[in-house]
């Protein structure tokens, strides 16, 4: 099971209780008669907070079993898998006995290859679809950008931003774009995070809160990191987490819509406007019972049922060695930590990702990695000595980084976020009908960007029900854009995959994979059919994966913007293409496919 030792802790946590429960294991208070005050609690845990963030990579040498625990940083790697660090020699030769069944794990051996190849059969993947596990989208499946950009665009920072994110997803995108302003920025923004999804409703509040919390910057980032990514927490960030919320679950909501607001900081400002459901859902799950044991339990029933084995196996094809045992990693324990970090104390479940019965919310399929822009993402854990073997550790750290300064930024920037959880579709004629003038957003109000996120695609509201939505609040400023991408276009439109592309394009593609090192062939590839590649490589599911990411498939792109209303949508609501790319790429790439990005402005500006 991996040095982390499963969810083990030697000392039994407080498990299966809610808010006022924990808090008087913590004070011994008499609930509810006389419970803590939210601010008591914080405080009292500021210093159990410190012990759990890593201000350096940890050298590996520990035994959560025997209590050993070396507390020096980890300064040189193994020379074998990269993905452990040690102090010195004698902790590497005292930790060898329990690295050494990872560090020669199966998986990340030369010729490792996926289970239907070492088994002698089709793929599961390629026969009927297999059902999704969990349906609810609680992280981002595109790199996180900066959604003003203003650098490429309005190219002034002394102005006011407004911007609107009616099915928001999670806050990733929101993060970047915050940390992009200059470290004195001095004007007010406004950003509405809408999203349909209670849970990730919840969540948004939930973050946003530790964020703009009186805890410590550094603090406040690593209770948001995990509370956000890993799927068990110390129990002191699950009860300062509980503390923060407090103020909205002492009380069962009445009926209908609740609104309030909260400061974050002494500038930034969160005003809610949420259902009834919603507010109850949030006090339910800090009430929920389920235990650290029925967590881990659930994780290994999701992410270890062997009918899905050939669709982990797809990834790990793709991946090096080491980043395949770095994946098997989180897989087993669902911790965003340097993979030679103990994790003994990460005794909680993470109320946030899972159900109020202890259900894992998400697809098994799904990981922070895929939020994020990797080459940053390695860079900022090279910063702090993580080597780039360790995906998970370099995500650590450059979320760590990432959430300090935005908890830094929205503690002295003037910023409203907005929260709401409408339909995207309804959101609008409330934003123009004045729904939300008691919270500060007039009828009048225009927004400098709309990111629609991919409800343009026919599954959801499609593009000219989108554009007629949100068009009209489009400001009429310059750089004014309407971003939007394309999830699932390629599965309906022929030519879009590059299963059903025409042989000259494929045959193209080939051989840019080919001399990017892509392609396992000792010469290149002198024809393109299907036939050729499956007698050539015999792991044809993975190295088609790959293939699409090689694919030209622009016409058909255009092709299928045509088809579905785009040019008369444009026309209609007075907006046009942008020629230049100024916020995002048109292109991005995800493990196994394309997502087209559109931008759009006012037509004449």
């Amino acid at each position: 099971m991996g040095s982390r030792g499963g969810f083990v802790n030697k000392i039994q946590p407080p498990t299966g209780l809610g808010f006022e429960g924990i808090a008087a294991k913590y004070f011994g208070a008499s609930i509810p008669e006389a419970p803590p005050t939210p601010q008591a609690i914080v405080s009292i845990a500021r210093e159990s907070l410190k012990a759990h963030s890593l201000a350096k990579l940890p050298c590996a040498n520990a035994d959560a079993y025997k209590g050993r625990f070396c507390t020096n940083g980890g300064t040189s790697s193994c020379s074998a898998c990269r993905l452990v660090a040690y102090c010195s020699t004698k902790c590497q030769k005292e930790h060898w006995s329990q690295h050494k069944a990872e560090c020669m794990d199966r998986i990340r051996s030369a010729d490792w290859k996926p289970v239907w190849i070492v088994e002698g059969r089709p793929p599961s993947f390629t026969g009927p679809p297999l059902p999704r596990v969990g349906r609810h989208h609680l992280w981002g499946n595109v790199p996180a950008y900066d959604i003003l950009n203003i650098a490429s665009n309005e190219q002034s920072f002394d102005q006011d931003f407004k911007i609107c994110l009616p099915a928001s997803g999670d806050l990733r995108n929101v993060i970047l774009t915050i940390n992009a302003l200059p470290p004195d920025f001095d004007r007010q923004i406004t950003i509405v995070v809408n999203d349909i999804d209670p849970y990730i409703v919840v969540r948004n509040m939930v973050l946003l809160s530790i964020l703009g919390s009186s805890l410590d910057s550094a603090d406040a980032a690593n209770v948001a990191l995990h509370s956000w990514y890993s799927a068990c927490v110390p129990s002191e960030y699950l009860l300062v987490t509980a503390a923060i919320m407090a103020d909205y679950t002492r009380s069962s909501p009445k009926p209908g819509r609740v609104k309030f607001t909260k400061n974050l900081g002494s500038r930034a400002v969160m005003e809610c406007n949420v259902s009834d459901d919603t507010m109850l859902l949030m006090s339910c799950m800090f009430k929920s019972t389920y235990t650290v044991e029925d967590a881990s339990q659930e994780l290994h029933r999701v992410f270890f049922d062997r009918s899905r084995d050939d669709l982990h196996h797809r990834v790990y094809g793709r991946m090096e060695p080491s980043h395949r045992l770095a994946y098997l990693e989180y897989r087993r324990f669902g911790l965003v930590l340097p993979f030679g970090a103990s994790s003994h104390l990460y005794n909680m479940p993470n109320r946030l990702l899972f159900s109020l019965d202890g259900r894992w919310l998400q697809d098994d399929s799904v990981t922070p990695l895929q939020s994020w822009n990797l080459p940053d993402v390695v860079a900022g854990g090279r910063k702090h000595g993580a080597s780039r073997a360790d995906l998970f550790g370099c995500l650590y750290f450059y979320l760590r980084d990432q959430l300090q300064s935005f908890a830094q930024r929205i503690k002295k920037f003037n910023i409203t976020f907005h929260v709401s959880d409408f339909d995207a579709s309804a959101l609008a004629p409330k934003l123009s009908s004045g729904y939300f003038q008691d919270m500060g957003i007039p009828p009048s109000v225009r927004f400098d960007r709309v990111d629609v996120s991919n409800i343009v695609d026919v599954e959801y509201i499609g593009i000219p029900k989108v554009l007629d939505t949100w068009g009209p609040l489009l400001s009429s400023s310059p750089s004014a854009t309407l971003v939007a991408y394309f999830m699932n276009w390629i599965i309906r439109q022929p030519g879009g995959n590059v299963d059903d592309a025409d042989r000259s394009i494929v045959s193209a593609a080939m051989k840019r994979m080919y001399k990017d090192g892509r392609l396992p062939l000792a010469t290149p590839p002198k024809q393109a059919t299907f036939k050729f590649i499956k007698d050539a490589v015999d792991s044809l599911p993975i190295f088609l994966g790959l293939l699409i990411t090689y694919h030209e498939n622009s016409e058909a792109f255009q092709t299928y913007l045509n088809s579905h209303g785009m040019q008369s949508a444009l026309r209609t609501n007075g907006l046009k293409l942008k020629t230049r790319h100024g916020i995002v790429p048109h292109l991005l790439t995800a493990p196994s496919t394309h997502f087209q990005c559109i931008l759009m402005m006012k037509a004449g500006t």
